[in-house]
């Protein structure tokens, strides 16, 4: 669990980073992850409205794609209006990972988010072996 709080954003960024490096995930597929996380964390934390929670962020890899969850407790602010430099952090989620799925919840909202991986050094999808790391509650 993490505290809805902006500083505490760099935390989880060096702390997925380290967790798909350990998961072996190529380079250019961690970069795009750990940015599509940011963002939907970033929204987790400033957009909610209600009581006070934490956000749970949560990260395994299945075979061959990378499972994100980011879940807050609280519920969505209504727009007033367009601005445009705000809102566009979910059409970057979107850009960045294979499927993005924004998810009301009894107790806030859930973004799932899957990243199809490409062997190391090629655009081929991997299967590798059983000796995957665990997945792994980030904060």
């Amino acid at each position: 669990m993490m505290e809805r709080s902006l500083a505490r954003l760099p935390e989880l960024r060096s702390g997925l980073r380290r967790w798909l490096t350990e998961a072996d995930v190529a380079e250019e597929a961690t970069e795009d992850i750990v940015l599509a996380c940011w963002e939907a964390a970033a929204n987790a934390v400033e957009h909610p409205v209600g009581p006070s929670g934490d956000v749970r962020i949560d990260v395994e890899r299945h075979r061959d794609r990378v499972l994100v969850s980011i879940a807050d407790t609280g519920v969505w602010q209504p727009r007033h209006g367009v601005r445009f430099e705000r809102g566009l952090g979910l059409r970057l989620v979107s850009a960045l990972m294979d499927e993005v799925q924004v998810v009301p919840t009894r107790d806030g909202t859930r973004v799932l988010m899957w990243r199809c991986l490409p062997k190391k050094n090629s655009r081929q999808h991997t299967r590798p072996d059983s000796r995957l790391p665990r997945p792994r509650r980030l904060v």
